[in-house]
């Protein structure tokens, strides 16, 4: 992110005499989420109020803890705050946006998940799920499923703002490999065995609701 009006520093610490943080609320696919791309905060408010975390352990306790509805940073920032709203400045979507006129590029710029997930709430043990956070966005993203080497998904998608997808699937012992190529080029590939599965939970939980 570039910022070229000089204001908008200023205009968070003003902020700051009468609340304790700044932040946009704003509803994403996993639900309620503050944006931590740009946020004001008193020092001591963040300290007293987050946890350190130095381990992956942490974090996915932290999520827990928190009853967070993914184990995404934004969502996690939400729930970890849900307590201490009225100390919060609050920002709605055009209020934010707003502060970034002279934004030279989108504020949340190649802000991407793909990752493989366990499952609650279905009758699937597993499923993938992709998201781009990009407003403005041009490029081709197709997503390879594969079952013991046997192509069995395919999934294109033209990515041109924000957008999700999520597919299902049943582990049973076979060996899935789940591909991600962004303009025929391969970004990364996720290979799903019976160890791997095993610890599937430190990924985050994907809830059907």
């Amino acid at each position: 992110m570039i910022i070229t009006d000089e204001n908008i520093i200023p205009k968070m610490i003003n902020e700051l005499k009468y609340k304790n943080a700044v932040y946009n609320h704003t509803v994403a696919a996993e639900g309620d989420i503050f944006r931590t791309v740009f946020f004001a905060t008193d020092v001591n408010f963040f300290i007293n109020n987050f946890r350190s975390i130095s381990t992956a352990d942490d974090y996915n306790k932290w999520k827990v803890d928190v009853l967070s509805n993914s184990n995404g940073l934004e969502d996690l920032f939400y729930h970890n705050l849900v307590n201490k709203l009225n100390d919060i400045k609050i920002l709605n979507d055009e209020e934010f946006y707003g502060l970034f006129n002279n934004c030279k590029i989108d504020i949340c710029s190649m802000t991407e998940y793909f990752n493989v997930l366990p499952v609650t709430n279905s009758d699937f043990n597993m499923g993938i799920w992709y998201n781009s956070s990009n407003l403005i966005d041009d490029r081709n993203i197709n997503i390879i499923v594969k079952e013991n080497d046997n192509i069995i998904d395919n999934i294109p998608m033209k990515i041109t703002n924000s957008q999700f997808v999520y597919r299902l699937f049943n582990f049973n012992g076979e060996t899935f490999t789940f591909e991600l190529h962004e303009n025929d080029k391969l970004k990364k590939t996720i290979i799903v065995d019976n160890k791997y599965y095993t610890n599937l939970s430190k990924n985050g939980e994907l809830i059907i609701k």
